[in-house]
C-alpha cells in the first residue's frame, strides 16, 4: 500500500527549495546554510536536516528543480541552421531569463570545488546533450553533415560559445552573433 505524503511535508520542502533558490539569485551559493534558509523560511534548522542530510543535497535539489529539462521531442525546422539556431537561441533565452539562468553560473563555480555539484552539472550537461541529439541525427540524415560526426562533439562546439560568452567575457548574445555563429558552424 502507498502511503500519501503529509501536505505540510511538501510545502515546507517547497518553502524551502524556494528560498534556497532564492538566496543562491541574490547572494551566491556559498551562502545557502541551514541557517540562511531557517531565518528566510521559518522553517527550524532540525526539520531541514531531515529533509537534507547536508546542505549539497538542498542545493543539488535547488538546481533540479530550476533546472527542468527542455522537451526532448524534436521535430526539424527542415534545415540544421535552423535548428542549431532554435537551440541557442533557447538556451540564451533560459540563461537570460529563468531561475535556471541565474543558477547555472553558481553551479559551474560550486563545480569547479565541489566533487557532488560537480557530478551534478556533469548529469545535467549530458542529459541536455542527449536532448539535442536528433538535431545532429537529423542532419545527418539529410547529408548536411558527414556520417562520422559526432553528435556530442558538434553540439558542444554549437553551444559553448554562448557559456563563453555570456560568463567569461561578458560579450552580448544577440541574434547578429547567433547568425554568424551558426553560419561559421554550419558552413
Amino acid at each position: 500500500m502507498i502511503e500519501k505524503q503529509d501536505p505540510r511535508i511538501a510545502v515546507t520542502r517547497h518553502k524551502a527549495l524556494l528560498s534556497a533558490i532564492e538566496l543562491i539569485k541574490e547572494k551566491g551559493i556559498r551562502e545557502v546554510t541551514y541557517q540562511s534558509v531557517s531565518a528566510r523560511t521559518g522553517i527550524s534548522r532540525s526539520t531541514l536536516y531531515r529533509h537534507w542530510p547536508d546542505i549539497n543535497s538542498l542545493l543539488l535539489e535547488a538546481f533540479e528543480t530550476v533546472a527542468a529539462p527542455p522537451s526532448s521531442d524534436f521535430s526539424s525546422l527542415g534545415s540544421l541552421k535552423a535548428d542549431v539556431e532554435r537551440l541557442i537561441m533557447g538556451l540564451i533565452y533560459a540563461l537570460d531569463n529563468t531561475d535556471w539562468g541565474f543558477v547555472a553560473p553558481q553551479l559551474i563555480a560550486a563545480a569547479a570545488i565541489d566533487l557532488d555539484m560537480k557530478k551534478l552539472l556533469q548529469e545535467f550537461v549530458l542529459q541536455r546533450l542527449k536532448n539535442s541529439e536528433p538535431i545532429v541525427d537529423s542532419a545527418i540524415q539529410s547529408g548536411e553533415l558527414d556520417h562520422g560526426t559526432n553528435p556530442t562533439d558538434f553540439l558542444i562546439l554549437a553551444v559553448s560559445p554562448v557559456f563563453y560568452r555570456k560568463l567569461m567575457a561578458g560579450l552580448p548574445l544577440d541574434a547578429d552573433w547567433v547568425k554568424r555563429h551558426v553560419e561559421s558552424l554550419c558552413s
